[in-house]
């Protein structure tokens, strides 16, 4: 954050800002540090599913079957011992080893919940920038959700990942409106404003919080 530029206010509701690019999850070593901290097989299977969530929700359903190979006998041992590694992962392991296996059986609420569920399991423990990574899974998965969005902003927000908090809360924002949804269009407002002011742009964040 080199010159301070306050990132732009959230835009108007006919106009939806994007979600960001998927993260380059193999070059994100903090990322990756962090959950092979937390365990050995976990990491690669968490950083494999996180891969095959925004592959999966750019493909057209009737050909996701085609995205991913057989699934070999070195992934399904990994697998184990990562649900071994963390047993509070084991419902979401188990959809992400169906997104890999079978896409084609699940629909997108089922993978937002697994991306929402570790997004959960990972701030709880502390790895927060895997927690934002999988909070922006279920946003992309289930993108008219704005309640989806502005988590994934707030995910990012506290991992430092500035630019794509911000575009998040933009997107947030104009889903809120565009739905009518009162109370995400004050945590999208609450949020950006929260970045602002820890940024220290103390006053372009004072009328947005009030």
């Amino acid at each position: 954050m080199g010159n301070k530029r306050p990132p732009r206010r959230p835009g108007r509701p006919h106009h939806v800002t994007p979600a960001p690019r998927a993260p380059d999850v193999v070059s994100t070593t903090r990322s990756l540090n962090e959950v092979a901290a937390a365990g050995g097989d976990l990491w690669v299977v968490l950083w494999q599913a996180l891969g095959d969530v925004w592959l999966w929700s750019d493909a057209p359903h009737d050909q996701s079957g085609e995205l991913f190979g057989p699934s070999t006998p070195d992934a399904r041992i990994r697998a184990l011992r990562a649900r071994r590694e963390a047993p509070q992962l084991t419902e979401s392991l188990g959809t992400f080893h169906l997104l890999r296996s079978a896409p084609q059986v699940l629909d997108a609420l089922q993978v937002a919940n697994a991306c929402t569920r570790v997004a959960r399991w990972a701030e709880e423990e502390s790895l927060i920038e895997v927690a934002a990574y999988f909070g922006e899974g279920a946003a992309v998965v289930d993108p008219e959700d704005p309640a989806r969005a502005n988590e994934a902003a707030r995910l990012c927000r506290l991992a430092t990942l500035t630019r794509r908090s911000v575009a998040w809360y933009d997107r947030g924002f104009q889903l809120s409106v565009r739905a009518q949804n009162r109370k995400e269009v004050i945590n999208a407002l609450l949020g950006y404003g929260s970045l602002l002011h820890a940024l220290g742009l103390h006053t372009r964040a004072r009328p947005i919080l009030r």
